[in-house]
């Protein structure tokens, strides 16, 4: 049996297998990993069973199992039988994925990886090697998934989505600058096609629901943003964050899409391929256009439009109307009967009412 990630030494005497000796080179994410795939909630699988496949202890596969169930993982143990799963897990499958783009021309490869430090910062590593461009990156767990401004993602194993892109461009007329403004307006698509309504955009890349963030988008470039280089799209998306409230890990109101689906599960490899579908999509409309396609529709889905908001990160609070956005994806903001243009990515945008009166 040939396990992804491991390496075996076979010893050979007199030209026969005198015994096999497994050297296990493994990541715990990828035994724990292996060990979910052979769990189910209709039987049970035995610990000893699991130990003598993976080469591996009694006491590690109870570590793996241990790690799942910190993880949020529903596992059932019961002595002399093992271990059975208390619910179902939908783990993420590439080629499954990667089937339904049969018609998405801008996605080359997907992969699936069991853990990372970051999907972004992996694929980046990737790019500097030459990756081809639209190559996509999942993961089922991040160990240092980052947002805006370096800020933590919590990525709870196997739960969500953690995903990223590669966009190679070459002299685009038009920048990156309005990019992730368009991701946006992709992931919200892909959302309202599985059925998710309510979900609207912040400038400059959250997605909120009754003011909860649902998911992020993390951008980062490497060349002349006006000219030839490339961009690595990071999106993260709460799929189902049951038990993560309870860590602590997250300072900000969040919701996830089980909740907002009335509870009901939904399929994370279905929503992997509309999410995929979606952006390439965008990524055309973008090439072809910038944001000029775009605009009405992400006016629309922002939350702040024509509310009293301050932008706070600057050298002073500043305090208007949001307006929505220009072409460029600057954010257009009426103050003192003028219309102020904000281009960096680097502010906070918050309603008046919520930033302490700032703007009274």
């Amino acid at each position: 049996m040939v396990f992804s990630g491991y390496r075996c030494v076979i010893i050979i005497i007199n030209d026969r297998i005198a015994r096999l000796w497994f050297l296990i080179i493994f990541d715990m994410h990828d035994v724990a990993l292996y060990i979910l795939k052979q769990l189910s909630v209709d039987r049970f699988c035995s610990g000893n069973q699991l130990a003598r496949e993976l080469g591996l202890t009694r006491t590690a596969v109870w570590k793996s199992v241990h790690m799942l169930r910190a993880y949020g993982v529903d596992i059932y143990s019961l002595s002399g039988k093992g271990y059975r799963l208390g619910s179902d897990v939908e783990l993420l499958d590439k080629d499954r994925i990667f089937d339904g783009l049969k018609e998405a021309d801008l996605i080359s490869n997907v992969k699936v990886l069991s853990s990372v430090g970051s999907t972004n910062h992996y694929l980046q590593r990737l790019a500097s090697e030459g990756e081809p461009s639209g190559s996509v990156v999942f993961s089922e767990f991040q160990s240092e998934g980052r947002g805006r401004r370096g800020r933590r993602w919590t990525s709870p194993f196997a739960k969500n989505l953690y995903c990223s892109v590669l966009w190679r461009y070459s002299d685009t007329q038009y920048g990156i600058s309005g990019l992730s403004l368009a991701i946006g307006i992709a992931v919200v698509t892909a959302l309202e096609q599985m059925g998710i309504s309510g979900v609207g955009l912040k400038w400059p890349n959250d997605l909120l629901c009754d003011g909860r963030k649902v998911a992020g988008i993390l951008l980062e470039m490497s060349g002349d943003p006006n000219g030839a280089g490339y961009v690595v799209i990071g999106i993260g998306i709460n799929v189902d964050m049951k038990g993560v409230s309870e860590t602590g890990l997250i300072t900000q109101p969040w919701a996830d899409l089980v909740t907002l689906n009335d509870g009901s599960p939904l399929s994370r490899n279905g929503l992997a391929i509309l999410l995929l579908q979606s952006i390439n999509s965008i990524l055309l409309k973008y090439q072809q256009s910038g944001l000029s396609q775009l605009i009405q529709r992400w006016n629309a889905l922002d939350v702040m439009f024509g509310r009293e908001v301050v932008l706070l990160g600057a050298n002073e609070p500043l305090c208007g109307i949001a307006q929505g956005i220009d072409d460029s994806g600057a954010l257009l903001l009426l103050n003192n009967d003028k219309i102020c243009r904000i281009h960096s990515g680097e502010v906070s945008l918050r309603l008046a009412g919520n930033s302490g009166d700032l703007c009274s």
